[in-house]
This record gives C-alpha cells, sequence and structure tokens, in this order.
C-alpha cells in the first residue's frame, strides 16, 4: 500500500526547544530560562499521531499554529514585558518548524500499517495463549533453545506468554504494540546466560551481550529471509527491550514494547502481583507454569549472577548486580574498591 504521507516529524530530545504546556500559554524564552517542558512521549499522544512513528507533518503545522495562538492570546507576564516579542515567538515557531520537519524528518508507518501487519499475522495458541507463529518467531524459539539450558529456556517461554497476555488485554497497548517485535524481544531476552558460551563476552553486561546477540539474528534471519519488515526502528526496540529489561527505573518510560516485555519478564519472577494494570491473573499463571515449569528459577538465576561477579566483575560494579558479589562472591568487596561509581566522583579532578 503506498504511504500518502511517507515522512514524519517525531518530537524528542533532540530540539528540547519545542515546548507545549497547558491550556492557558505557551513561551520560549531561552534568556529567562522559563521553559516549561512537557516529555516528548505525552506530546506525541496528545497530538493524535500514530504511536509507532512520528507526528505527520500536516499534523506538526497544526501542533504549531495552536502554539501560536495560544502564546498571542495569552496574558502572561513574561510576553508582556517583551516587546514584539509575540512577534517574534510567531517568526520562531515559523522558521523552527520548518527546519525541524526538514531536519528530523524519518520514515512514518500508521497505525492503519501496524494493524494490517496484526491481523494478517499468522498465530498459535501456547498454554492458552495467543501468539504470534511467524517464521522468524519459530527462528527465535529455536535458536533460544539452542543456547539456553531447561531453566533459561523456561523462563524466556513464560515472559513472553505472560507479556503476551498483559498486552492482549490492553486495547492501548494491543493497538500499538507489534506482537512479533514482543516476541522476538521477549524470546530472546536471556541470550546473555547463554549456556554454550559462544554469545557471551568478557567485558560486557548480560543484559547488553543478550542485546547484541538478537539484533546479530534478526539480521541473520533477514538475510536468510526468515524475517520480514524488519526496519532498524523494530530492532532497536528489540535490542532496547532486552538491554534495559532489568532496570525498571528506565524501562518504565520507553516505548511500550520495551515496558510491557519487560513487564512479562518481572511477572514470571514475583507473579501476577507485579503486573500493576493487575490484568494478568493467577489462574493464568498457572496455567503457563504448568506448561513451562519453574525449576528452581530464583536460586538458578543467582547462581548465573555470582558466575559473572566471580569471571567478569567489572560488568556487575554499576548495577544490581553488585549485590550478589558482595553477598556471595568471595573477595569481590575488595576487589570492587576503587571501581564504583562512587570512586569516580570522589576521584574528579579539582576546579
Amino acid at each position: 500500500m503506498t504511504n500518502s504521507y511517507p515522512w514524519t516529524l517525531a518530537i524528542g530530545p533532540p530540539y528540547p526547544e519545542l515546548h507545549a504546556i497547558d491550556s492557558n500559554f505557551v513561551t520560549y524564552i531561552r534568556a529567562r530560562k522559563e521553559l516549561h517542558i512537557r516529555s516528548p512521549e505525552e506530546l506525541r499522544y496528545s497530538t493524535g499521531n500514530d504511536r509507532n512513528g512520528g507526528i505527520k507533518p500536516s499534523r506538526l503545522l497544526f501542533v504549531a499554529f495552536n502554539l501560536i495562538i495560544r502564546a498571542w492570546n495569552c496574558n502572561h507576564s513574561t510576553i508582556s514585558i517583551f516587546p514584539n516579542f509575540k512577534m517574534q515567538l510567531l517568526k520562531y515557531f515559523t522558521i523552527e518548524t520548518a527546519l525541524l520537519a526538514f531536519t528530523y524528518a524519518r520514515p512514518h508507518e500508521p497505525n492503519n500499517q501496524l494493524s494490517s501487519r496484526q491481523s494478517n499475522i499468522a498465530t498459535t495458541a501456547i498454554a492458552g495463549v495467543t501468539v504470534p507463529n511467524t517464521p522468524v518467531v519459530q527462528a527465535a524459539q529455536a535458536y533460544a533453545r539452542a543456547h539456553s539450558d531447561d531453566m533459561t529456556f523456561n523462563h524466556v517461554m513464560r515472559s513472553w506468554l505472560f507479556g503476551a497476555i498483559i498486552i492482549s488485554k490492553n486495547s492501548t497497548l494491543s493497538s500499538t504494540i507489534d506482537p512479533e517485535t514482543h516476541a522476538v524481544a521477549a524470546i530472546l531476552h536471556d541470550l546473555g546466560w547463554d549456556s554454550t558460551g559462544e554469545l557471551i563476552s568478557t567485558d560486557k553486561r548480560f543484559e547488553v551481550d543478550g542485546a547484541i546477540a538478537a539484533w546479530d539474528f534478526i539480521d541473520s534471519a533477514l538475510e536468510s529471509g526468515t524475517a520480514q519488515g524488519w526496519d532498524e526502528h523494530r530492532k532497536q526496540l528489540v535490542w532496547d527491550s532486552i538491554a534495559l529489561h532489568t532496570d525498571p527505573s528506565i524501562f518504565q518510560y520507553k516505548q511500550p514494547v520495551v515496558k510491557a516485555t519487560a513487564t512479562g519478564i518481572f511477572a514470571d519472577f514475583q507473579g501476577p502481583n507485579s503486573d500493576l494494570s493487575h490484568t494478568l491473573t493467577w489462574d493464568e499463571y498457572y496455567r503457563v507454569k504448568d506448561a513451562f515449569p519453574r525449576l528452581d528459577l530464583g536460586p538458578s538465576v543467582g547462581k548465573i549472577i555470582c558466575g559473572f561477579a566471580s569471571t567478569k566483575p567489572a560488568t556487575t560494579y554499576d548495577n544490581w548486580m553488585m549485590q550478589y558479589g558482595i553477598r556471595y562472591v568471595e573477595g569481590y568487596t575488595e576487589e570492587a574498591k576503587g571501581h564504583l561509581a562512587i570512586d569516580m566522583v570522589d576521584a574528579a579532578l579539582p576546579n
């Protein structure tokens, strides 16, 4: 299908000068530093754009026009003390909008294209959960099986199914998350625990090892024709989903598929109560668990993390894995001295 608007602008960090404030006023005053910032994601959703890309150019112009009108009609004190400020604001938004539209334009995928892909996707039922059954998802399962012991494979499968359940019960998530992208991310999220050792580096966190391995897997699948329609954006979503799945203070602010992947993983460790949306039931949890037994998940993961703290401790000093090293690995605490984040700050160069 021909895309009638193939380019889009995504409001984001590269250009923080464009700000949407509340319904009363908009200001752009760099000198006074009176910048009221609304998050990029909130601005995307508030403008009614498609949630997998950015804002259509026509929509962006509409947003900019509304900002101008709000600023023109407001009686904010800052505006009143600057002569000709409204005219300068008008010039700013007119020029800046044009520059941003051309500078940061990127391919755009409307919701109807995602819906089309979702409606045409092959599915199957695993433990009563409907999931995608495309060649790349099948290949991902085979790849995970080849690089995982039984405990790890069962864990990633449960994590995938829990995430799929949560997504399916949320109309917003089910209409914005590509199930194939979620499936690949969830199934491959622990390649950094590779039981064969082939995918484990000596200098990277296991989450990064897994993200890199998943990216390479997708590239290979594209070359062989197993995967179809995987652009850089979808691959990056998988990379982020895997690399960030152990960092809730970060992943909860990422794209929906990144958050959903991690939510399914956390549900496997802590059960339905960890799902703040309360969509996963205990009946569903036990049905999935019966299909893919836990096999001492907690203690087994602890052994894996202690192994990293022993064999590549430098990858554990700045994150949650350090706690395992301190508590369970002999000599770790002494070896960690001088390598912690606080040591770097304390050793900062003088003025």
